[in-house]
């Protein structure tokens, strides 16, 4: 049985590392391209595109990188703002969380120095599959909870059911 957390703020520490991460993804991102613009003279208008950006600059990984941030962590945002919402927070979702936090930093980390594709999609795939599962792990807390306050009177129990036509009407046998 999972233990249910009773501070409302244990996900807020995740969601501001990612918050974290973020930030640090764009200020390399600043750095790196107003270096490479200066050294290379480009004119701010000329990659004011993704596309010209893409076609002036020789390295666009940290504003990649910062681009899918805003991606699949959005869901993460999400589901930590559910949980501590609805009071259905649990260690085990706290694990996850970060877990998924500590995925995404190795995530980017892969991407802004040597950036080897496979590697970077591996850590992706297990982050993206850590939030699924955060999601499902919340359902299953949530069904759970709604099945010990259902009322466990006599009239209520599954033989009683079982002799119900399914019109409300009883049955003989």
């Amino acid at each position: 049985m999972d233990v249910v957390l009773s501070s409302d703020a244990a996900f807020f520490w995740p969601m501001f590392a990612m918050v974290v991460l973020t930030a640090i993804v764009w200020v390399r991102m600043y750095l790196v391209r107003v270096a490479e613009m200066k050294e290379k003279r480009i004119a701010p208008q000329k990659v004011s595109l993704s596309g010209q950006a893409a076609a002036l600059l020789e390295n666009t990984n940290a504003a990649d990188n910062f681009r899918n941030l805003f991606e699949v962590p959005v869901l993460f945002y999400a589901i930590c703002l559910m949980l501590m919402m609805s009071g259905s927070e649990s260690l085990l979702l706290l694990g996850m969380a970060w877990l998924f936090v500590t995925l995404r930093a190795i995530h980017s980390l892969i991407h802004l120095t040597h950036n080897t594709v496979l590697q970077r999609f591996k850590v992706y795939i297990g982050g993206t599959v850590v939030l699924y599962a955060m999601w499902v792990v919340r359902k299953a807390i949530d069904q759970r909870q709604q099945l010990a306050v259902l009322p466990s009177s006599p009239g209520n129990g599954a033989a009683s059911r079982s002799s119900d036509d399914g019109a409300g009407r009883r049955g003989s046998c």
